[in-house]
């Protein structure tokens, strides 16, 4: 993992972790940004009105990462102990609404080219899309 990941990059008043507009759980491009300590318990912690707590998780985290919509929206409300159990969590979801497409077997080219051509289209074209899932998983 290269330092660059880590680099904080400053925004006004805002530290987000990562490489600026790359999803730091699947390194697709960055369109949205992750609250690690999702906003929703924040501010049920907040409620608390225990400072010392919210301070100290606070204190001990990234605040926000780079993300993609889809992982943005797979990680959730969901709370982890450190960032890279998030992005574990995060990959694990992926694997698990990715899990047909990744299960596909693999044919060989002489397999293919003895089915018609709209299976052909849709063997090759399926193909494709599990290795940019397996892609997006291994990062």
């Amino acid at each position: 993992m290269s330092n660059r990941r880590w680099r904080s990059i400053w925004i006004g008043n805002h530290s987000i972790w990562g490489t600026k507009n790359v999803c730091y759980y699947c390194g697709q491009q960055a369109d949205s940004i992750d609250h690690v300590i999702p906003q929703a318990v924040l501010r049920e912690l907040s409620a608390l009105g225990d400072e010392y707590v919210t301070k100290e998780m606070l204190g001990k985290r990234a605040l926000k990462v780079w993300a993609c919509r889809e992982c943005n929206s797979l990680a959730g409300c969901s709370l982890q102990d450190s960032l890279p159990e998030r992005r574990d969590f995060v990959k694990k979801k992926l694997r698990k609404k990715y899990k047909r497409i990744i299960e596909l077997p693999q044919w060989e080219e002489g397999e293919i080219e003895e089915m018609g051509y709209n299976l052909q289209v849709f063997i090759r074209s399926s193909a494709k899309w599990k290795d940019f899932i397996k892609q997006r998983i291994a990062y």
